[in-house]
């Protein structure tokens, strides 16, 4: 007899509480800290020379700040299919599944599955299990050919996630957008998606 489903965020409090591991090394991607706060107050500006025109003189563009560049999440020059085998034998060794992210570093979906993956207590629950591999799938490239390789609709968009056991043995892919819609849900949503897979229920 099938125990009963729990919700979601029971099972992400029960996992993380049973299964956390001591705090060990820190993820490989942080995100970037928020930059400080401006203080308050005008800073005073030097008059115009006398009958100058207001503005002149002035550079276009003068004083504004550049746009922030985030973080690369996917590394571009790894080959996946090579990384792909490095880490099943690691699976193979650790008796761990693996768990794929395919992405991109200008997908902002896929940065909510890299923040929900090395929230650093559910990091430690998740490694336990699984070995995490992260592989740029830009347009055009040839760790694209994995998203054919998996049956994935392309159009439905990216992240995609593929879980392949310890023997490198295909097991599910989010293949019809299910990791989109789910992202799209916020960090919990993705953890919750993840830890139903670290539950086993009784035969």
């Amino acid at each position: 007899m099938r125990k009963p489903l729990v919700t979601v965020n029971a099972a992400v409090a029960f996992a993380i509480a049973c299964l956390a591991l001591p705090l060990g090394a820190a993820p490989e991607e942080q995100a970037a800290a928020p930059p400080a706060a401006e203080k308050p107050g005008k800073p005073s500006s030097p008059k115009p020379a006398a009958g100058a025109k207001p503005g002149a003189g002035a550079k276009p563009g003068a004083g504004a700040k550049p746009a922030t560049k985030k973080p690369p999440i996917f590394d571009t020059e790894i080959n996946g299919f090579l990384e792909l085998q490095q880490k099943a034998d690691v699976c193979f060794q650790s008796n761990r599944r693996m768990l794929v992210v395919l992405g991109t570093n200008d997908c902002d979906l896929c940065r909510v599955v890299n923040s929900a993956i090395h929230e650093r207590m559910f990091y430690d629950v998740l490694f336990k299990q699984f070995v995490p591999v992260f592989i740029d799938v830009t347009p055009g490239s040839r760790n694209s050919q994995l998203l054919k390789n998996l049956k994935v609709d392309e159009s439905k968009g990216l992240p995609v996630i593929a879980i392949f056991d310890d023997k490198n043995v295909f097991m599910e892919a989010t293949q019809k957008g299910e990791m989109v819609s789910t992202a799209k849900k916020g960090v919990e949503a993705v953890q919750g998606w993840i830890i139903a897979r670290l539950i086993k229920t009784d035969g």
